[in-house]
C-alpha cells in the first residue's frame, strides 16, 4: 500500500517538489520506505509519520490477520 501526503501553504495552495521523510513507530509491524510505500510484517499497529520542512502528520496503521 502506498500512502500519500498533500502539502499546502497557509493559503491552501499545493506545494510541489518537497521532500517527505517517512518513519514507522514499530518497524517489526509496519515498514515504510521513501515514497510512502508501507509493508505489513506482523499483526499489530504502528504510527506512520510523514514530515517535511518541520511539519509532521501521522496515521495509525492496524495490521490484522
Amino acid at each position: 500500500m502506498r500512502l500519500e501526503v498533500l502539502l499546502l501553504d497557509a493559503a491552501g495552495n499545493e506545494l510541489d517538489a518537497r521532500t517527505i521523510h517517512w518513519t514507522s513507530s514499530d518497524t517489526a509491524r509496519v515498514k515504510v520506505v521513501p515514497g510512502g510505500t508501507i509493508t505489513a510484517t506482523d499483526v499489530g499497529s504502528s504510527l506512520v509519520k510523514a514530515s517535511s520542512e518541520g511539519k509532521v502528520d501521522s496515521v495509525k496503521v492496524i495490521v490484522t490477520p
